[in-house]
């Protein structure tokens, strides 16, 4: 079953969860940092070349992890609060130069998390 889709009908979808993930893309000004799939079965953040070189990746957000998303953009800003989301959904931190371009502030809310992969 696709993740916003309500439960007991495959042809409706979660109007609550695409109104508040598009208010949050628009408040925010992230139009370009996500990614969805052509039926909207699935939404995700872009993160290409965060968490390893030359990469192409995104982590899936939810009807479930949306409150996350928006806690993480507001504890930091836009770009440097969509890498901390993603981070914190893979429990890991992203490469050294992705976190050595943020504001020292913003690097702290990374100590947390554990693995690194550099």
């Amino acid at each position: 079953m696709p993740i916003h889709r309500k439960e007991n009908d495959s042809n409706s979808y979660d109007c609550k969860f695409l109104r508040e993930l598009l208010q949050l893309i628009s408040e925010y000004c992230l139009y370009g940092d996500f990614i969805w799939h052509k039926d909207l079965s699935s939404f995700g953040v872009l993160c290409n070349d965060t968490f390893y070189y030359s990469s192409a990746d995104a982590e899936e957000v939810t009807a479930e992890s949306l409150p996350l998303l928006r806690q993480a953009i507001e504890e930091t800003d836009e770009i440097d609060g969509l890498i901390l989301y993603c981070a914190r959904q893979r429990k890991m931190r992203p490469l050294a130069e992705v976190l050595n371009s943020m504001p020292k502030e913003h690097r702290a809310k990374f100590d947390d998390i554990s693995y690194s992969p550099s």
